[in-house]
């Protein structure tokens, strides 16, 4: 999977410079998500750290989940926000959108981790969004968009973590162990180079069912208007 979080970093850039287009003259919104976000953030701009995290969680969660499969014809995919907003995806797909909304209302890189996990409650491997913040890391997850300490997930057993920079591998066998980290620990490429050969090992375990589509909602997107 390191080839496919590489592409979507690499592709954030350009998303946010195509926004920044779209905001300043509204005859460069080449595509309807770009218009929805740029309305969500701005109301989002206004609100407080705990606020936005709420507001962000609730925006994402209201795409109906779509596996891979379904939408790309592919085993696994990580889509870039904008390809989430145009066509949906599953857990990684939300937290990938969360965790780039997020940058854009001014988090730091450092405060946000993709964390790839197993569930031992419903069995299934799993990503969410763990945001650290004031020694405390918050869990922004598309099966709720109840935002809740890591403290309420032991459940979850940490497979890795991953932000623009940097890859973690398990500190321990639940989230609360990676509480410490805070550092961005290596230069990019290093990161890189760590993740193609984590990843290709740990991403897919035999035998592990991943993610599963929460019960689909009254006010469910059909996609971005």
């Amino acid at each position: 999977m390191a080839s496919q979080w590489n592409r979507v970093v690499d592709r954030l850039p350009k998303l946010s410079a195509a926004l920044a287009a779209c905001a300043a003259d509204p005859a460069q919104c080449t595509a309807p998500w770009m218009s929805t976000w740029l309305q969500a953030r701005q109301a989002a701009s206004g609100l407080d750290r705990h606020g936005q995290l709420r507001a962000v969680n609730r925006f994402f969660n209201r795409w109906p989940y779509k596996s891979d499969r379904e939408t790309y014809r592919a085993s696994e995919y990580w889509a870039a926000p904008d390809e989430f907003m145009a066509y949906s995806g599953d857990c990684e797909d939300y937290a990938i959108a969360k965790f780039f909304a997020l940058r854009e209302l001014g988090f730091a890189n450092q405060e946000l981790r993709i964390a790839v996990v197993y569930d031992n409650l419903r069995r299934i491997g799993h990503a969410v969004l763990a945001v650290y913040t004031e020694g405390d890391i918050l869990i922004l997850n598309n099966q709720t968009d109840t935002i809740a300490s890591h403290a309420r997930y032991d459940n979850f057993v940490p497979w890795y973590l991953v932000n623009e920079t940097t890859l973690w591998t398990a500190a321990g066998p639940v989230l609360s162990a990676l509480i410490p980290e805070f550092s961005v620990a290596g230069p990019a490429a290093g990161a890189r180079a760590s993740a193609k050969a984590i990843l290709s090992a740990q991403t897919r375990r035999p035998g592990v069912r991943w993610d599963a589509p929460r019960p689909p909602r009254a006010t469910d997107r059909k996609g971005p208007a």
